[in-house]
């Protein structure tokens, strides 16, 4: 039996926190769901936020700068 469906939700439920800017419930959802250290899901955000606004820039609602404005890792 494969967790890729679970693995899919998990990974569609990310990219809705990250094109919502919702920033902190991203790095919760990935600590909760794959057992990653703060640092680990800071990281891992980054570069899922990257991915995404590289391929689908119109999701966001905002521009790169406003998006991390405010975040300090």
């Amino acid at each position: 039996m494969s967790n890729e469906p679970v693995r899919q939700t998990l990974d569609g439920e990310l990219d809705n926190l990250i094109f919502s800017n919702r920033k902190l419930d991203a790095i919760q959802l990935l600590r909760q769901q794959r057992g990653l250290t703060l640092a680990a899901a800071t990281d891992a955000l980054t570069c899922r936020y990257r991915e995404l606004r590289a391929g689908s820039p119109s999701q966001f609602t905002c521009d790169d700068e406003e998006y991390w404005r405010g975040f300090f890792s």
